[in-house]
């Protein structure tokens, strides 16, 4: 049975499913901030989106759209991290943290998507106790460069962080992506909210742009960095200019400047997407698993 099928079967009552460990998660505070960083460490490359929150903003800010809750094993040791709120993402390395997440976040009307390793998701929904038919799941392989090879494409010396006299062109190209992923038109469903969260990550630095002759080529979101690693998203490149390589260059590029050669660039890909795929290998990433999202 593949996890599709098991999370299907699952969703079939709004009941809680038994708790024989009596798993509660804490939800945590500022004063918890160097331990929940020091966790998330363990695995810096696939906790690299929570860590580098906690960076910018702490535990407690409304910047997460949601709280960080944790749990501990019998010895009170950090076992499990976990953003719950609009946008669901945990760490736990033992199955009871895994339950409590789930049953925390049945607590959350905001929530609306939960985005785990493939394996670990299947196993939140099944206590999470979803009612009515599976939600839409989409996989996505998790990659990873440490390097890359910039004498095999042409480096694009105009790519550059952008600023606020690129922001239109940013909204519009990142609404578009949204669209195409979710179907919803976030310019519609909440236009001043989105407008303010790509102004923010423009005045952070976090978005990089090629602009030629005035026209948006390609654009990138950096949404996370911790000293281990850049999770990088967002990547989207004009439809006139498509089909020349441009992707490519431009990442390649952009992972000159960013590499140190103590870190790694990281993100993730549509696992339907077999053209993202081969742009990425192109320029030098390699996978490191399977994640999988669903929209509740």
């Amino acid at each position: 049975m593949n996890t599709s099928t098991k999370l299907q079967s699952t969703a079939v009552t709004n009941q809680f499913r038994p708790n024989p460990a009596g798993c509660v998660a804490e939800r945590l505070t500022e004063d918890k901030r160097q331990e929940t960083l020091d966790f998330l460490a363990q695995r810096p490359l696939h906790t690299v989106i929570m860590s580098g929150w906690i960076r910018d903003h702490g535990i407690v800010s409304p910047q997460h759209r949601g709280a960080f809750y944790g749990y501990r094993d019998a010895g009170k040791n950090l076992v499990g991290a976990a953003l719950i709120g609009r946008n669901t993402l945990f760490e736990a390395h033992k199955d009871e943290a895994i339950i409590a997440f789930a049953r925390s976040a049945r607590l959350c009307p905001e929530l609306r998507m939960v985005f785990a390793e493939e394996e670990k998701l299947s196993k939140f929904w099944y206590h999470y106790g979803g009612v009515g038919p599976m939600p839409r799941l989409s996989r996505h392989q998790s990659i990873k460069s440490t390097g890359c090879d910039t004498e095999a494409v042409d480096i694009v010396k105009d790519l550059r962080i952008a600023n606020l006299d690129d922001l239109e062109q940013i909204v519009a190209a990142h609404a578009e992506m949204v669209f195409e992923e979710t179907g919803t038109n976030p310019l519609m469903d909440d236009a001043d909210g989105f407008r303010t969260r790509c102004s923010k990550r423009v005045k952070d630095g976090k978005v990089w742009v090629w602009i030629k002759d005035g026209e948006l080529i390609f654009k990138t979101d950096i949404v996370s960095v911790t000293p281990e690693a850049t999770y990088i998203e967002g990547l989207w490149v004009n439809p006139k200019e498509r089909g020349k390589g441009n992707s490519t260059r431009c990442l390649t590029s952009m992972c000159q400047q960013l590499l140190t050669g103590s870190n790694a660039i990281c993100g993730f890909l549509d696992e339907a997407h077999s053209f993202a795929h081969s742009l990425y290998r192109k320029a030098g990433f390699s996978g490191m698993g399977t994640f999988a999202r669903i929209y509740v």
